[in-house]
């Protein structure tokens, strides 16, 4: 393999860990949007239009860190294995 073809392939691959990692970033979103939204209404709550707007910047504000936070917790436990 030539070294074009080699860089080229290492893009490639960097750029399919960058798009799995977004879309981890954005399942824990997901996740984080419903477990702060369903609760409510669950017990019967309402949730004003203000009420989700903040909860919706919230997620928006710590999805990546959380999710980094998911990512070093598995790594750290399959080490350990």
């Amino acid at each position: 393999m030539d070294s074009r073809q080699t860089l080229l392939n290492e893009v490639r691959s960097q750029h399919k860990r960058w798009m799995a990692l977004h879309i981890f970033t954005e399942l824990v979103g997901v996740q984080l949007l419903l477990m702060n939204t369903i609760a409510p209404l669950i017990r019967g709550e309402r949730l004003t239009a203000e009420q989700l707007e903040t909860v919706l910047r919230q997620v928006q504000s710590i999805k990546a860190r959380k999710a980094q936070e998911l990512l070093a917790k598995r790594a750290n436990k399959e080490n350990e294995s």
